[in-house]
C-alpha cells in the first residue's frame, strides 16, 4: 500500500510503482530516472509539478520516458550509467548537488539525441536490407528501362540523423559549464580548449585532448556534415545517394560522401555505404563522448582538489568480446591512493603551506 503526504514523509513500495527490473536510479532536482533493462522511466515529484503547494495531496507521477532503450542499450549505459558512476565518486557531496544535477540533465538530453539517431539509423538500415533483397531480383540484362526501388525520404531522414548528432554534441559540451564556470550553449569545443589553456596552461590534459588533430577533425566532420545539410557551406559539401542503377549494369545501394575543406583545400572526406556508416558513426561519437566526460568529471584529480590531491585514477577499458550484453559497460574507473612516498610528500607540503 502506498501513502503520500507531500508535507511530511511518504512511504511507498518502489517495486510496485516502477517494477523490479530497475538496474539504476539517477536522481535530479525535478525527477528520479530509473534505468530498466529495456526502458527508461521517470518519477516526477509533486514539488516539480506544483511548486506553490496548491494541492497537498498531489502524488508523484510515473511515466515511461523511453520504451525501447534501457540498461541493455549501449548508449544508455555508456552515457547515463557510466556518468552516474563517476558522479558517485567525484560529485557525491551536498555541496556538489547543483553541479551533479546539471550534469545529469545535460547527459540525459545528449543521450536522448543519440538514441534518436540510433532509431533513424536502424530504420534506414532495415529498409536497405529489405530493398537489397528486392533489388537483387531485378533482371539487369533486360532491354527495357530498369526500375530500381528506392528508400522513401532518405535524404530527409539522413538530415534528421545528422541533426541529432549535432544536438548530441551541443548538449555534451554543457556538462563542462558547471565544472569550469563556462556558459557554452553551442558545440564550441575549440573555445573550451582555449579557456582551459588560458586557465590551466597548454599541458592541461583535457585541453590537449581537444587540441589533438583526431579530436578537432572528428568534431569538424560531425558539425560540418550537419551544417552542409542546413545551408550552403564554404567548408563542407555532402552528397546522399539513394539506390542507383549505373551504366555498368550494377544496382548500387545508398551511400554518402562528405567533403571538408580548410583554406580552400580538401582537408578530409568521409565516404561509405549508409548501411555500414550510420551505425559506425554513432559508435565513434559514443567513444568521443566517453573520453570527453571522463576527462571533465575526473578534473578534481587534475587540479588536486581536497583529498583528491592524494589520489590517482586509472581507467580500464573493456574489450568488446568481454562486454556484458545485459549491462554493456565499456569503462571502469579505479580510484587509488598515491604511493606512500608521494602521499607523504603531499601531506608534508600541505602542512608547510598551512
Amino acid at each position: 500500500m502506498n501513502t503520500f503526504n507531500r508535507n511530511g514523509a511518504f512511504s511507498c513500495n518502489l517495486k510496485e510503482i516502477v517494477g523490479d527490473d530497475v538496474v539504476c536510479m539517477i536522481p535530479t532536482k525535478d525527477f528520479m530516472e530509473f534505468l530498466h533493462k529495456n526502458k527508461i522511466s521517470r518519477m516526477v515529484l509533486p514539488e516539480t509539478k506544483d511548486p506553490d503547494n496548491k494541492n497537498p495531496n498531489l502524488k508523484p507521477e510515473i511515466y515511461v520516458h523511453n520504451e525501447h532503450a534501457g540498461a541493455k542499450n549501449a548508449i544508455v549505459v555508456r552515457l547515463s550509467y557510466q556518468v552516474n558512476e563517476l558522479l558517485q565518486i567525484f560529485y557525491n557531496g551536498q555541496e556538489d548537488l547543483e553541479i551533479r544535477e546539471n550534469i545529469i540533465t545535460h547527459i540525459a538530453e545528449a543521450r536522448d539525441e543519440l538514441l534518436e539517431a540510433e532509431n533513424i539509423s536502424n530504420s534506414i538500415i532495415n529498409d536497405i536490407e529489405k530493398l537489397n533483397q528486392e533489388n537483387s531480383k531485378i533482371d539487369t540484362n533486360q532491354t527495357n528501362l530498369v526500375t530500381v526501388k528506392k528508400i522513401d525520404n532518405l535524404e530527409k531522414r539522413v538530415k534528421h540523423y545528422l541533426s541529432c548528432l549535432k544536438g548530441f554534441c551541443k548538449n555534451l559540451i554543457k556538462i563542462a559549464n558547471p565544472i569550469f564556470g563556462t556558459d557554452f550553449e553551442s558545440p564550441w569545443f575549440h573555445k573550451l580548449e582555449q579557456h582551459l589553456t588560458e586557465k590551466y596552461g597548454p599541458e592541461d590534459e583535457l585541453a590537449q585532448f581537444l587540441r589533438s588533430e583526431n579530436c578537432k577533425g572528428f568534431l569538424e566532420m560531425i558539425i560540418g556534415m550537419r551544417n552542409a545539410t542546413e545551408h550552403k557551406s564554404k567548408t563542407g559539401e555532402i552528397f546522399i545517394k539513394n539506390y542507383e542503377y549505373e551504366a555498368d549494369g550494377i544496382v548500387y545501394e545508398p551511400q554518402w560522401l562528405f567533403l571538408y575543406s580548410r583554406e580552400n583545400k580538401l582537408a578530409f572526406k568521409r565516404q561509405g555505404l549508409l548501411r555500414e556508416d550510420l551505425s559506425s558513426l554513432i559508435k565513434e561519437v559514443l567513444s568521443f563522448a566517453e573520453d570527453f566526460y571522463s576527462l571533465c568529471l575526473t578534473y578534481k584529480i587534475t587540479t588536486k582538489e581536497g583529498l583528491f590531491q592524494h589520489m590517482t585514477i586509472s581507467i580500464e577499458k573493456i574489450e568488446e568480446k568481454n562486454v556484458d550484453p545485459e549491462l554493456p559497460v565499456k569503462i571502469k574507473w579505479h580510484l587509488e591512493p598515491l604511493p606512500e612516498s608521494a602521499l607523504m610528500k603531499g601531506l608534508m607540503d600541505q602542512m608547510k603551506n598551512n
